[in-house]
C-alpha cells in the first residue's frame, strides 16, 4: 500500500470536481436507461437484466434499478 499525501482541494477545484461528478452521474443514468429500454442484455446474449448488470458492471439487480429510478427523479 502506498501512502500518498493528497492536498486539500481549493474551493474552485472542489466545485469543478462536484460538477464533473454530477455530469457523470447523469450520464450514467441516461446510459443505463438506454441499455434497459434498448434491451442491451438480449443483444449481448444475456438471459436477463440481472445477469447483464452483474456480469458487465458488478451491480446487483436492485442497485441497477435504484440507479435507473434516481435518473427519473
Amino acid at each position: 500500500m502506498t501512502t500518498e499525501i493528497v492536498q486539500q482541494l481549493t474551493m474552485e477545484e472542489a466545485q469543478a470536481l462536484t460538477d464533473q461528478i454530477r455530469t457523470t452521474t447523469e450520464t450514467l443514468w441516461e446510459l443505463l436507461t438506454k441499455a434497459k429500454e434498448g434491451n442491451a442484455p438480449k443483444a449481448l446474449g444475456y438471459d436477463s437484466w440481472k445477469a447483464y448488470v452483474q456480469a458487465e458492471f458488478g451491480l446487483s439487480k436492485p442497485r441497477s434499478y435504484q440507479l435507473l429510478h434516481q435518473g427519473l427523479v
